[in-house]
């Protein structure tokens, strides 16, 4: 296994030469075997996997499972109906990846133990974003990410324990070829 906390960062925590690149992105990627389908998620990015309603007898459109809350991780499915001309297919839409967002509580806890702080930024009537905030005009809404190493700095801590971190979150599914659909 390659540890792309160290191969990403290298040189950077504790180094005394600055990054040369500023700002980052986020990324996933999956890998689709002979068995299983393993997805690896940083920050934001997305991949879903449309899967066959085997256990579906209904006719008409069905109604979603309830979404999870915001900050919950773990497997979840909705349930969605699509009608090809005389035809319908239920179908079920498995999350293989989760966001990774300043306030969900073990990133919120390295964020903080970095020495940074998450802000509650308003930005509607109903509508809250969490950020990472190291000043006044600077944050960001992602608690994993490639880049992006002002996040990064903190000389006393490995690069596995920074503010932003680029360790990615997997997620294996092992293949139904009487299931599985497609991957997004």
């Amino acid at each position: 296994a390659v540890d792309t906390t160290s191969v990403v960062s290298v040189g950077v925590v504790g180094s005394t030469k600055p990054p040369t690149a500023t700002g980052g992105t986020t990324g996933v990627i999956a890998l689709v075997g002979k068995r299983e389908v393993v997805v690896g998620n940083i920050g934001d990015s997305r991949c879903i996997l449309v899967q066959r309603n085997v256990g579906s007898t209904s006719s008409g459109a069905t109604d979603a499972v309830a979404p999870k809350e915001e900050g919950e991780s773990g497997p979840g499915e909705e349930e969605k109906e699509e009608n090809s001309n005389e035809s319908s297919l239920a179908v079920v839409v498995k999350p293989m990846s989760y966001d990774h967002k300043p306030d969900l509580p073990d990133e919120k806890a390295r964020i903080e133990k970095a020495g940074l702080e998450v802000f509650a930024e308003e930005v509607g009537e109903d509508e809250v974003i969490h950020k990472i905030k190291r000043g006044p005009s600077d944050m960001i809404a992602v608690s994993r990410a490639f880049g992006d190493f002002d996040y990064k700095g903190n000389a006393d801590l490995p690069p596995d324990e920074q503010a932003i971190v680029c360790t990615p979150e997997i997620i294996t599914h092992v293949r139904n070829p009487s299931e599985d659909l497609y991957l997004v």
